[in-house]
């Protein structure tokens, strides 16, 4: 996947000033819906915490559109991948943010 941004975000404990804020909170938006739709029960903390702060640094309008890129790629590959097959990818690719 090409998400490999939060991994890093994950990496460190309060990594915002350092990463690109827009780009994971498209990956937290993503994995988000992937917690509700593939009904994933875990989600990391942390990366809870690095988007919130994320999420304080840029404006209302901005959070908004990653929101919701984020959302539109994972019904992208939903459709392209299939449901189930897109949830196994999403827990193989992230087993440190979200679980079963």
């Amino acid at each position: 996947m090409r998400y490999a941004l939060a991994f890093v975000a994950l990496s460190f404990p309060s990594s915002a000033n350092a990463l690109d804020c827009g780009k994971l909170l498209e990956v937290h938006a993503f994995l988000s819906r992937s917690q509700f739709q593939c009904g994933f029960n875990g989600y990391d903390q942390k990366m809870i915490n690095i988007a919130k702060e994320c999420s304080s640094e840029m404006s209302d309008a901005a959070m908004k559109r990653r929101f919701i890129a984020g959302g539109q790629k994972f019904a992208d590959r939903e459709k392209a991948e299939g449901h189930d097959a897109l949830c196994a990818s999403v827990l193989q690719s992230f087993p440190n943010v979200v679980s079963r």
